[in-house]
């Protein structure tokens, strides 16, 4: 076959993979905490017919300022979600990226490299960012980075004038769809600086001085054609200290969890960039060494990072080729590796196939729980889980405004999300925050929030759990009594787990009552399903426990099934089996302190001392 149909068919087939590996990553299934209340929001303006700047939808912080970095991202999303929910909100992901990996293929063949050897580092590079691109306003923002690259790229080459204008243009419509436009003024900082340098060099005048100076500050300026103004390219400035050390992405980057590809990636990159240094794109290496060090320090930097990289590599690349005599002969060779590995990244270790679908990750948002306080409505303020807010505000609407939700970078105050924390200390902090916003009842997930509630009955009642959330109402107050006495539950709280095996007389009763309430709420719930077999123990019914139990391990071996199967052995006075598994209910997660005085307790059994007793 000649040399050009093998690189076309190369090209196509690289394409034709990039493409599907872009449909699939639009369509990786919602876990963003931060989606629903972009919605929210875009759904608020859209109905206001105005740029909301201050907070409307939480009732600690309703009437104080909001910062406003994607407002017009927000009502796109609205429109979509509106349009189609979901599947349309996924389409336009999808649109994103490819339009973002379409900018950076174009980008690298114009500095020297084949289509089929752009696309297919395009493909490595999407497989090391597939499981990051959120179903966020960021996506908009990854794009306008792509064509401002782009855009200084075509600058670089060809000096018009229009390439400059269509810059500004992006940097002017960045910080209405996404608050990092700092990161697009930057990259053009350096490349104008690179640009002046060299003109300069060759001959200048004041007059020629003073132009390469205003452009500059015209792009400053674009990047303030925002609703906050001249705040926009400094966002990054608002953060909250706590909120960052609380928040995964922007804690350092954590090498030894990095996929070994990453770190081929930075290979790669570096030996191309050695190799090809008489060929040195100063402004692309200097910038992707800003993000290289960003990331380091603020893990969701990488993305951008990499972004980045693409098009230095493309620039050395082409350096190379030239002193290389075989090129011709490996090109189809090298451009494969890529290709190759970006696709087994995707396809066999990310098994990204598994996550592509029309609905949320299953287990992701409190749904279940949200239909239940729809249902039963509870009287007063909520209190509710962080990681919860968004979607929240989302399905509950107007009649419950939210404690706290994803916004905490920048409407909640320092003080604030820190007593939220403190909240999780103990049962009297729990109650000094809860009385302090006049909280009726609370909504958590499996957390200390939840562990302090369980610890103060007299104050929290249980009424609603599942595998996600937990729903406890206050008793101490009149206003949710009702639900208390028609849906609570005194034994059968999942934090009490430990205590369910050695009830007896009434209050086994009273738990059986509870068991059936909640099968009729919940029967394939995992924490019911612990339920079922605590109780198994509590009435020595040896053959419910072992169906119960067996099918906790097939789901899943978790601390709490090692748990049960340790309290099962103790009460048939397998004593060396029993601390056998309360050692393995450490390995699996459990509160290593506790396991231990598990096994203690057993061994003591074992060893028939008398001092020992059941707890």
């Amino acid at each position: 076959m000649p040399r050009a149909s093998i690189r076309a068919v190369q090209a196509w087939l690289a394409l034709g993979t990039l493409t599907l590996a872009c449909l699939a990553v639009g369509f990786v299934r919602d876990f963003s905490l931060d989606f629903h209340w972009h919605v929210v929001l875009g759904e608020e303006i859209l109905g206001r017919r105005e740029i909301l700047s201050t907070d409307t939808l939480s009732h600690t912080f309703r009437g104080q300022p909001m910062f406003v970095s994607s407002w017009l991202a927000d009502v796109l999303f609205a429109l979509a979600f509106r349009a189609g929910g979901l599947p349309a909100c996924y389409l336009v992901r999808f649109a994103c990226v490819a339009a973002t990996t379409w900018l950076l293929v174009t980008e690298m063949t114009r500095l020297g490299l084949s289509l089929g050897a752009a696309a297919a580092i395009a493909l490595f590079l999407l497989a090391q960012v597939a499981f990051h691109l959120y179903l966020r306003p960021e996506m908009f923002a990854l794009l306008l980075f792509a064509a401002l690259l782009h855009a200084l790229g075509e600058h670089q080459r060809t000096l018009r004038p229009r390439t400059l204008g269509f810059a500004l243009a992006i940097l002017a419509l960045w910080p209405n769809v996404h608050g990092s436009v700092g990161i697009g003024l930057a990259a053009l900082g350096f490349y104008w600086a690179e640009h002046a340098i060299g003109r300069l060099r060759s001959a200048w005048s004041l007059r020629q001085l003073g132009a390469l100076l205003a452009f500059p500050m015209l792009a400053f300026l674009a990047t303030c054609a925002s609703p906050e103004g001249v705040r926009a390219p400094l966002a990054f400035r608002i953060l909250r200290p706590t909120w960052l050390a609380h928040t995964t992405e922007w804690l350092p980057f954590d090498a030894p969890q990095a996929s070994p590809l990453l770190y081929v990636t930075f290979t790669a990159l570096l030996v191309v960039t050695v190799l090809g240094r008489k060929n040195l794109s100063p402004w692309r290496f200097l910038f992707v060494l800003l993000l290289t060090y960003m990331a380091w320090r603020f893990r969701r930097f990488a993305t951008y990072g990499l972004l980045a990289a693409a098009p230095l590599f493309a620039a050395h690349a082409k350096g190379i080729a030239g002193r290389l005599g075989l090129v011709s002969t490996l090109r189809p060779v090298l451009a494969a590796l890529p290709f190759l590995l970006g696709t087994w990244d995707l396809a066999w270790v990310k098994r990204i196939h598994r996550d592509v679908g029309l609905g949320p990750e299953p287990g992701v948002y409190p749904e279940a729980a949200c239909r239940f306080v729809r249902a039963e409505r509870p009287v007063g303020l909520m209190f509710n889980d962080y990681d919860f807010g968004s979607f929240l505000m989302h399905c509950l609407g107007r009649d419950y405004p939210v404690f706290i939700d994803q916004r905490a970078w920048s409407v909640y105050s320092e003080s604030f999300y820190e007593s939220y924390f403190a909240a999780g200390s103990s049962p009297e902090a729990l109650r000094q925050v809860a009385d302090a916003h006049d909280v009726a009842w609370l909504i958590t997930g499996y957390n200390p929030l939840a562990q302090e509630a369980a610890a103060s009955p007299s104050t929290w009642r249980l009424v609603y759990f599942d595998d996600r959330a937990l729903i406890y109402v206050r008793v101490d107050r009149q206003g949710n009594l009702r639900l208390a006495e028609s849906h609570g539950f005194r034994h059968l709280d999942p934090a009490g787990l430990g205590d369910l095996p050695a009830i007896s007389g009434p209050r086994l009763a009273e738990a059986d009552a509870e068991l059936r309430r909640q099968e009729a709420s919940c029967r394939s719930c995992t924490r019911t399903k612990l339920a079922q077999a605590a109780l198994a123990i509590a009435h020595g019914d040896n053959v419910a426990f072992t169906v119960h139990i067996g099918k906790l391990v097939e789901r899943d071996e978790t601390p709490e099934a090692a748990f049960l199967a340790g309290a099962h052995a103790m009460k048939q006075k397998e004593y060396q089996r029993a601390g056998q598994f309360f050692g393995r209910m450490a390995d699996l997660g459990g509160d290593p302190r506790v396991a231990a005085r598990l096994q203690a307790w057993a061994a003591q059994r074992g060893r028939g001392d008398g001092s020992a007793r059941e707890e």
